[in-house]
């Protein structure tokens, strides 16, 4: 298991961090617009305030 930031959460962006939690990865993701971020928190993910706190 590996952390992991995923920075935009576009289609791209989404699909990897969707992908990385199913595997059992720790994710922490960012986005510009935080509501495209809170499906993702469902998921396990850790919803980052800002690029630098994700990294």
């Amino acid at each position: 298991m590996k952390d992991v930031a995923v920075l935009g959460l576009g289609l791209l962006g989404a699909g990897f961090a969707e992908s990385l939690l199913e595997k059992g990865h720790k994710v922490r993701v960012w986005n510009r617009t935080a509501a495209k971020a809170l499906p993702l928190r469902e998921k396990g993910a850790t919803v980052a305030a800002d690029p630098a706190a994700a990294v």
